[in-house]
């Protein structure tokens, strides 16, 4: 059997647990043939895959070394205007033609669109797709995105659309069946796994050898409760003077960086980005790992 999946998940994120999920499935070839249809990204789960690095290019990089790679404010509505004037295709109009002329290819025996953008529909005709709903966050915290904000609204459609549902959690099915009302025949519930092999050697740990931390892994954003979680930590880490935090995912931003000054943290928290067996060693060398989130359709760092 031959899958195909789509360029929408791999252009949104840089790096996480939905990427990730989509660049296991497709690497997984002993099991089924797979094919992501992405020209376009700076995904790291993505271009981690030897038969993608050489494929696909990278976005950041023509706006990075547009003029020279100067930095300027407003670099990036020059870079829009010019780049809408010459006509020139942008990353999302690329990865968006190419995934339509791979669903209407045909080649292949079952499409699975990596996030809940309807765009194929028309192109796919009454061939049969797959979604995967990782979680219900859009319908559970409405207040965390802008009013412009579709993804609950399309997600509904694709899930009555969907020839089969797979559904990450027991929890998540039952958030599917309570929200949206889907019929529950129609779920399937698939766990994920972990391809991180636990009890990493502790001596490639990116930090230093005598450095004791607390470790938060992942994203940080809003339902993610980051916030909360470091001003609660903030007392412990300044009676604890050879204590630190230590944070992998995103770098960190600048109201982050605000947040620690005045938290009074700010020498006492640092980020890191790590490879899989890096961040192994991290979950073996921490005091300890806290996750904080208010919800999660599964939660892999727990895993």
């Amino acid at each position: 059997m031959r899958v195909l999946y789509d360029h929408q998940i791999f252009q949104e994120q840089d790096f996480g647990g939905v990427s990730r999920y989509f660049t296991e499935l497709s690497s997984n070839d002993s099991v089924f043939g797979a094919e992501i249809a992405v020209v376009r990204s700076d995904n790291r789960h993505l271009t981690s895959l030897p038969e993608m690095r050489n494929r696909v290019r990278p976005i950041q990089g023509e706006f990075e070394d547009f003029l020279w790679g100067l930095k300027f404010r407003g670099k990036r509505r020059l870079f829009n205007a010019i780049t809408k004037i010459t006509r020139r295709p942008t990353p999302e109009l690329t990865n968006l033609q190419h995934s339509v002329d791979r669903i209407r290819s045909a080649q292949y025996d079952l499409f699975h669109p990596t996030y809940y953008d309807p765009y194929f529909l028309e192109a796919l005709g009454n061939r049969p797709f797959v979604l995967t709903v990782h979680d219900m966050i859009h319908e559970y915290f409405p207040e965390d995105f802008s009013r412009e904000d579709s993804t609950a609204v399309r997600k509904r459609l694709l899930c009555t659309r969907a020839t089969r549902i797979i559904s990450v959690s027991k929890t998540t099915k039952n958030d599917l069946v309570d929200c949206l009302g889907i019929d529950p025949e129609k779920i399937d519930v698939v766990y994920h796994a972990s391809s991180i092999v636990p009890g990493g050697a502790p001596e490639i740990a990116p930090v230093d050898p005598e450095m004791k931390f607390i470790l938060f892994t992942g994203n940080r954003d809003r339902y993610k409760n980051f916030f909360f979680f470091v001003s609660a930590l903030a007392d412990i880490l300044i009676e604890n003077r050879s204590l630190n935090l230590v944070c992998t995912g995103p770098s960190f931003k600048p109201e982050e960086k605000t947040v620690f000054e005045q938290l009074a943290i700010a020498d006492r928290v640092v980020h890191r980005t790590v490879s899989d067996p890096e961040l192994a060693a991290l979950y073996a060398r921490a005091e300890m790992f806290v996750f904080p989130s208010l919800y999660e359709g599964f939660g892999i760092p727990t895993l």
